[in-house]
């Protein structure tokens, strides 16, 4: 649901089932409980049972976007955070077979692209076959009818993830390194969405054409599935200076927030919207590496879905904290500042080394 959130919410918005405030709340509440539950579960879960706990979430899924076909007004959005609450659960499945893989970069990419790709394909198809007939219904029971099916996917998922922190690392909780590198998540995703949900109206407030601004999620969206190739393609390479490319991703939304804000031409603001998408996934990919540098146990990575999520979740309530809808420079400056605050959590986690395997008892 959530890469097609503008889509099927904007649907039900002019059907008249929901409300711009609803909308809102929809939107934030999925997101809101995709973090907690992901976050949850990679903080106190045990990584067993994979397969019963990923037909749990698709059925949660089913359950929740069957249940969204008649739902309006509250009953949709408490649909939609169950349906949070199901995706959830599998997204801390995805981020636990990545942290623990043997090129977890690369497969974070991957898993990203993928998910632009799939998004991308359901939004060109959805609305040129089910929705004309059906309204957005048509996309709901679409997801409905997926989330069915993504059980038959189960039987491929391994049972159980190894426990690396019982081996041969000091136990305990994470260091200072994961947890920059998680805050630093978090603050990095904040910026990414609190910007991007406002792109709309910042193209209307700069004067970009209409033929720049109505397939802005397009555009955005193909800059995503470039950046997912490159971080795909270098994966082994960047991974081996992972903090110098955070750290570069963070300076490229940055000209990104000034190529906005400087200029009212089409081509300025069509250039930050390539490289917004394109930093989007190396920022999604790159974050896994860095905190499995920092803390070999992958607790941290086993977080990161979490932290993430969150991060996009709260993006939107700090960005458009003082913002109204003619005066949008508090986007821009709030959206800088969480850039700031994420490259001081990237710089913070890149520079700890590892903690050391504990001496073997005598």
């Amino acid at each position: 649901m959530i890469g097609l959130q503008p889509l099927l919410l904007d649907a039900l918005l002019e059907e008249h089932r929901i409300s711009v405030a609803q909308l809102t709340q929809a939107a934030m509440l999925e997101l809101l409980a995709l973090g907690v539950v992901a976050g949850a579960l990679g903080a106190f879960a045990p990584r067993r049972h994979l397969r019963l706990l990923g037909g749990f979430g698709c059925l949660l899924l089913v359950v929740s976007n069957a249940g969204s076909l008649s739902g309006s007004g509250l009953s949709f959005v408490l649909w939609r955070g169950v349906s949070g609450c199901g995706g959830g659960i599998l997204l801390w499945i995805a981020g636990g077979i990545i942290a623990f893989s043997q090129t977890p970069a690369r497969l974070s990419a991957i898993f990203v692209g993928a998910q632009a790709a799939f998004q991308g394909a359901l939004a060109v198809v959805l609305p040129v076959t089910l929705m004309p007939g059906m309204g957005a219904n048509g996309g709901l029971a679409a997801l409905a009818a997926l989330s069915l099916a993504s059980i038959l996917l189960l039987r491929w998922l391994p049972p159980d993830l190894p426990d690396l922190a019982k081996e041969t690392l000091r136990p305990g909780w994470m260091g200072v390194g994961a947890c920059a590198g998680l805050l630093a998540s978090f603050f990095f995703m904040a910026a990414i969405v609190g910007f991007w949900v406002f792109v709309g109206p910042l193209a209307t407030a700069h004067h970009v054409t209409p033929a720049i601004s109505r397939f802005a999620d397009a555009w955005n969206l193909a800059a995503q599935l470039v950046g997912a190739v490159f971080a795909t393609v270098l994966a082994q390479r960047l991974a081996r200076v992972v903090g110098t490319v955070l750290v570069a991703a963070c300076a490229a939304v940055l000209v990104a927030l000034v190529l906005v804000s400087a200029t009212s031409h089409d081509a300025p603001f069509f250039a930050a919207l390539m490289l917004h998408g394109f930093v989007w996934s190396i920022g999604l990919s790159y974050y896994v590496p860095l905190l499995i540098r920092v803390d070999p146990t992958r607790r941290g990575a086993m977080l990161l879905p979490g932290a993430q999520m969150l991060g996009g979740s709260a993006g939107p309530i700090i960005t458009g904290w003082f913002a109204t809808e003619t005066y949008l420079t508090p986007v821009l400056i709030s959206t800088a500042l969480l850039v700031l605050l994420t490259l001081a959590g990237t710089v913070v986690a890149a520079s700890r080394r590892p903690p050391q395997p504990s001496a073997p008892v005598q």
